[in-house]
């Protein structure tokens, strides 16, 4: 199984400031190091819902979205950060997240759509029209992947941090907007919920590629970029990760680490984007991030769907552990 866990703003240089175990293993068995972000794009323009579609398509985002690089004036494309990054914007759309009925955010979401700005999935019929790595994989599986499947949930998570104001302290441009342990919770959680899923995927040898992204450490580092305690625990919980995933992996499994682009102290993207395999697949350096579908594509036929023993992933239950279940309430 080919196998890549997507830590989205891991940052090359970042990394080697803290303890990292596992990620370094994955190096120490295959490679590892940082990865080229894609050529002409500045740092306000390594826009995650672009980035990893264009991975996946094994092209640059300029050509895979060119509308979306245009001027604002000739194009809605451009609405991700000239109109929804917007302070004011972001605002507003917590506000209504928080008093709109479940009928009312369904409808605003498919309006939103009719006019382009479903981001979270701006991707997926552009890989569709220009082809891309999941194409040649015979039985694919993707978990919340920006562009493409990105979890709803991300957006809630969105809405939890807001623009520093002017009295706070530190370098960083955004702020949990509530309570910081609720933030972290929530944060945590999501890509906790996400890891499990992950984890069965893996486990259950159906796939012969299977690709999870994990979102909110671009978060929390949007928020704690200048803050090391911070970044040293969330690094660290992204390690473990890592770890577990290992575990899973079988003898023949590939494993790959990857990520969009790094972080700034200020909070903003940075060009440093990582890498690491635990086989040797990068032919040439600098590694290139338009290079990746091809290096992919290049170990995809080692695996199949049928790579080690599937398991049963079904609930099996007595009738004795039934009926102690039931007496103590947990049916009805």
């Amino acid at each position: 199984m080919l196998i890549v866990m997507g830590l989205d703003s891991l940052d090359a240089d970042t990394l080697q400031r803290y303890t990292t175990p596992s990620i370094d293993t994955i190096s120490e068995e295959g490679e590892g190091g940082r990865m080229e972000t894609p050529d002409g794009l500045n740092r306000d323009e390594l826009n995650t819902q672009l980035l990893w579609p264009s991975m996946l398509a094994g092209q640059n985002p300029r050509d895979l979205f060119p509308s979306y690089y245009e001027d604002n004036s000739q194009s809605t494309k451009h609405w991700n950060t000239k109109v929804l990054s917007n302070p004011l914007v972001r605002r507003i759309e917590r506000e209504v997240s928080n008093i709109a009925s479940s009928k009312a955010k369904r409808y605003l979401k498919s309006l939103l759509a009719q006019f382009g700005y479903e981001k979270e999935h701006v991707g997926e019929n552009r890989l569709a029209e220009a082809g891309s790595l999941l194409d040649s994989a015979a039985a694919p599986h993707l978990i919340s992947v920006p562009g493409i499947s990105e979890d709803d949930m991300n957006r809630d998570l969105k809405g939890m941090i807001a623009p520093k104001s002017a009295r706070s302290e530190g370098r960083s441009g955004y702020e949990p907007a509530g309570d910081i342990s609720l933030f972290e919770q929530k944060a945590l959680s999501a890509d906790a919920n996400r890891l499990i899923r992950f984890l069965n995927a893996i486990a259950s040898r159906r796939h012969d590629f299977v690709m999870c992204h994990f979102f909110s450490l671009d978060l929390v580092q949007h928020v704690w970029a200048d803050t090391p305690p911070k970044l040293q625990r969330w690094y660290g919980l992204y390690d473990d990760f890592v770890r577990r995933v290992r575990q899973t992996l079988s003898e023949d499994d590939t494993l790959v680490l990857v990520s969009d682009h790094g972080m700034e102290k200020e909070g903003i993207h940075s060009k440093r984007a990582f890498y690491a395999s635990n086989r040797r697949l990068w032919k040439d350096t600098p590694r290139k991030m338009e290079d990746l579908r091809e290096v992919l594509e290049s170990e995809l036929p080692r695996h199949s769907p049928a790579d080690g023993e599937q398991m049963d992933d079904s609930a099996q239950i007595t009738n004795d552990t039934k009926e102690h279940l039931s007496k103590l309430g947990y049916f009805s």
